[in-house]
């Protein structure tokens, strides 16, 4: 008997006696060699009880599939090996005998179970597709398999659409009532239409769109939701009793990946074809995945020490990038879609009926990541630029997931300011992440043993989230809602306390979101200012109360570990910036001094942060050079003259910022911070070892004189960090004036620059000549803070 006999002989058999790779293995081979048709083959293999059996499962069905998809590999490469015994001219080429096998075998499917031509089909197209990527070979009859898979999905559909109706009550009492009759040997746990697009998820991607728009796509939409949610238990996995799970959800996890691909490609053609209903149905779509978010959010908490952490942590990133996957599709489908469009489309969900919008669905996606907001964390934050690497790319970020995030803020800014139901909904939404977190920041009444870091670390990551969220969502916030919810969850984190490292590291990114809240208030006041002074907004008046706080806040943010020296920089000229335009609107003091009160009490308060330093430096310099200090004495000179250094460059920072009229004094008090710098009061500070100290040829009381204290070899700092700071100060000074100084305040400026060039030091003479260093000098200082800011800030 030969093989092709035996291998019919177990095609035919009722029971299954060699293992289901065996047969599997002996079908693609005899479907590439069988003379002359593979068409009687195919029909007995999708009409074997082997493969075709009720209820369906998963491995007969995944062994066909493979069955025919290695079947192409194999015809290929019997045809293509002939190429040695040279054929003739009139020989048909690799690509019309494909054609015709393949045919042959699509013929195969004539009259057969809809999921048996669906098993067939989606193996053969994914066979094609890897000749095509792998052989470049594309075929006719691809369009042939195409209209088969189609057809055959659409028959499923309506035979099981009993199994997943997820309208009709009705329908689920009667799927309940035959299941009643159903004999345990004939009841499945997974059902059909759940096989199907397990199976068919992998292929439908690969139909062209046109093809697709036959298909019921709302109602395909809703099923493979509903699929998607239930491959995460509901939300429910993270909790003890459900952590087993069932194997359907089991079985849809595995293939989350093409499933959550083929739900955004569904979606987003629905939307494009249909944009009323697409838009009613994303919204629905979202919703659910809101309320599985939120189930997971509630149960995070759960995660507790043991082996399954690691492997709750890769169910909540594949959430994560489920999530993203479809919610990207669904806002980048809806960005352009016309406003007459949508205006008669509604929704009913928990709230009741209400107008969806794309806002609508830029509001959920948010809530989404908000929901996920720990788990966003791992990825660095919505916020975070990556490192950059050799390709230009930035590493360990996950784009795609900040993609999606300012996707849905630029919605929100861009359709707030015109639709009222927007404005309230964004205005609802801020609020209820502000309740939420201090909610969340109150002592814990839970009784399971969480994990205090745990707990500390969620809250930090739900507030870092929200003040992202908020710090680009202030143009078009309400000032109550600003000076109200945001506030009060805002200024708490202005500061860093005095703790451990570990700790101090965790609340960094919360401690730098909080101020570029806050320095997103006073851009947005300065670049609302339109230069009517009979105009005064409610913003501003929110600003210019602020101003005095946060002016303050800054100075007690110079200490070392605070911010860094460009991040105050950059805060000090967003602030002078915006009390200068909140000044502007005082009427009948156009163009004078007296306009600009708040701004300049901007620069004093910086003037006076550095007289109070010089002072007490003078005082310390003094000791130290007397009996030469302690060592914790050192230290508090060399952090007092780190602070000086910052508060300095701060200064000079604000040179762009400052209005035409208060220029003149401004640069008085620059030069003289300047100069200050180079004529400090007190020596250097050395600290000499044993041996450097002792004098030669000098009495112990000039010895003592001369000798300065270098504190720099104690914290690794080079003997001329004086003059790197000195060289710092000139090069930001002279970067400010060429660079960033406005048109009106430029000819002034320079002016200024080229009169006091010899006074401010003969090492200007490179700047004179516009040689400029690229190297930035900032990293040479020596401390903890970094010369690199968050571009945020």
């Amino acid at each position: 008997m030969s093989n092709y006999a035996r291998l019919l002989q177990h095609l035919h058999q009722r029971e299954r006696i060699l293992p289901l790779e065996t047969i599997q293995a002996a079908l693609s081979h005899h479907l590439a060699n069988v003379q002359p048709l593979p068409t009687p083959l195919v029909a007995t293999a999708i009409t074997s009880n082997l493969f075709f059996a009720t209820p369906f499962t998963l491995p007969p069905l995944q062994s066909l599939q493979v069955s025919l998809r290695h079947a192409l590999h194999l015809k290929y490469a019997l045809l293509d090996k002939p190429k040695a015994l040279n054929p003739s001219i009139f020989s048909p080429s690799i690509r019309s005998q494909m054609n015709q096998w393949v045919s042959d075998l699509m013929k195969g499917l004539q009259g057969g179970h809809a999921v048996m031509r669906l098993t067939t089909g989606t193996g053969v197209l994914l066979g094609l597709e890897d000749l095509r990527n792998s052989r470049d070979l594309e075929l006719g009859i691809r369009r042939t398999v195409e209209d088969e898979i189609v057809v055959a999905f659409a028959e499923i559909m309506d035979l099981y659409k009993h199994e997943l109706n997820e309208d009709s009550q009705d329908q689920a009492s009667i799927a309940g009532w035959e299941r009643e009759f159903q004999g345990s040997e004939t009841a499945s746990e997974i059902s059909t239409i759940t096989l199907c697009l397990v199976l068919a998820c992998h292929s439908l991607p690969f139909i062209p769109p046109k093809k697709l728009q036959t298909l019921p796509l709302a109602r395909l939409s809703r099923i493979l939701t509903l699929s998607v949610t239930s491959a995460f238990r509901e939300g429910n996995f993270l909790e003890e009793e459900s952590r087993n799970g069932s194997g359907s959800s089991a079985l849809v996890f595995d293939v989350i990946a093409p499933l959550s691909k083929l739900t955004s490609l569904t979606l987003a053609l629905l939307i494009d074809l249909r944009a009323s209903e697409g838009i009613d149905v994303a919204a629905s779509v979202e919703e659910k995945l809101c309320q599985v978010c939120a189930r997971v959010e509630s149960n995070i908490q759960n995660i507790l020490e043991h082996s399954a952490a690691r492997d709750s942590w890769q169910v909540l990133k594949t959430l994560l990038f489920s999530c993203v996957m479809i919610t990207e599709a669904l806002l980048s489908s809806s960005l352009y879609i016309p406003r007459s469009v949508y205006s008669s489309a509604t929704t009913v969900n928990s709230n009741g009926i209400k107008l969806v919008t794309p806002a609508t669905l830029a509001l959920y996606t948010l809530r989404i990541l908000g929901h996920l907001s720990h788990v966003v964390h791992q990825f660095g934050g919505v916020t975070s630029m990556g490192v950059p690497t050799e390709d230009g790319s930035a590493g360990g970020v996950f784009k795609e997931m900040r993609k999606t995030f300012y996707l849905a803020l630029d919605i929100l800014t861009a359709t707030a300011a015109e639709e009222t139901q927007t404005q309230s909904l964004l205005e609802e939404f801020v609020k209820d992440f502000c309740q939420a977190v201090k909610v969340h920041d109150s002592p814990s009444t839970s009784s399971s043993p969480i994990p205090v870091h745990l707990e500390r670390n969620q809250l930090l990551s739900k507030t870092s989230y929200t003040f992202a969220c908020i710090e680009q969502l202030v143009p078009v916030l309400s000032t109550v809602c600003l000076s109200g919810d945001v506030w009060s969850i805002l200024e708490p984190h202005l500061h860093l306390p005095e703790s451990d490292p570990d700790t101090l590291k965790s609340l960094r990114e919360t401690y730098e979101a909080a101020h570029s809240v806050v320095l997103a208030v006073f851009d947005t006041n300065a670049n609302s200012y339109d230069g009517n002074v009979n105009h005064r907004s409610e913003l501003s008046t929110f600003a210019e109360h602020l101003v005095p706080f946060y002016v303050k806040c800054l100075i007690e943010n110079s200490h070392e570990g605070q911010l860094s020296t460009v991040q105050l920089c950059m805060a000090f000229k967003a602030l002078l910036r915006s009390a200068a335009c909140s000044q502007t609107e005082r009427d009948g003091y156009a163009d004078q001094p007296v306009n600009y009160t708040l701004a300049w009490f901007c620069i004093s308060a910086i003037v006076e942060a550095q007289k109070v330093l010089e002072a007490e430096l003078a005082s310390e310099y003094r000791a130290l050079q007397s009996d030469g200090g302690s060592l914790s004495g050192k230290t508090s000179a060399l952090l007092k003259e780190m602070r000086l250094h910052r508060l300095r460059m701060v200064m000079i920072a604000g040179l762009s910022a400052v209005p035409h009229t208060l220029l003149a004094e401004f640069l008085t008090e620059l030069k003289r911070t300047v100069l200050n710098h180079a004529e400090r009061a007190g020596p250097e500070v050395v600290l000499h070892t044993p041996d450097t100290r002792k004098g030669k040829g000098k009495g112990k009381e000039e010895e003592q004189r001369e000798a300065p204290v270098e504190i720099s070899t104690m914290l690794a700092m080079p003997k001329s960090s004086t003059d790197e700071k000195k060289e710092e100060l000139l090069q930001a000074l002279y970067l400010e004036a060429t660079e960033r100084v406005g048109d009106r305040e430029k000819e002034f400026v320079i002016s200024w620059w080229y009169d006091n060039l010899d006074l401010l030091g003969c090492e200007l003479g490179s700047y004179k000549k516009g040689e400029v260093r690229s190297e930035p000098l900032a990293g040479r200082i020596a401390g903890n803070e970094s010369a690199t800011a968050l571009a945020r800030l």
